[in-house]
């Protein structure tokens, strides 16, 4: 085991001369090694893109202005508290 680490170590600090792309890329592609049944999610599963995210939160329109939510809160006091 002691051998395993001093092994480690040593890639290691050869790796921290490499480019910093190289290294992500070398990272990703280890990651890719791992064993999905081992309960550990595979980086290979990616979520929605960003702008499908994004676009969920979206309401087709623009903000309403400061006014606009006086009045919306105004609106929704008024119907909340009325008998």
């Amino acid at each position: 085991m002691v051998a395993l680490n001093n092994e480690l170590e040593a890639l290691v600090e050869q790796v921290k001369l490499w480019p910093a792309e190289t290294r992500i890329t070398l990272a990703r592609r280890v990651l890719e090694t791992l064993d999905t049944t081992s309960g550990i999610a595979s980086p290979s599963r990616k979520g929605p893109p960003a702008k499908q995210v994004v676009g969920l939160w979206s309401l087709g329109g623009d903000a309403p202005t400061d006014e606009e939510c006086e009045q919306i809160l105004g609106e929704e006091r008024m119907r909340k508290h009325s008998p």
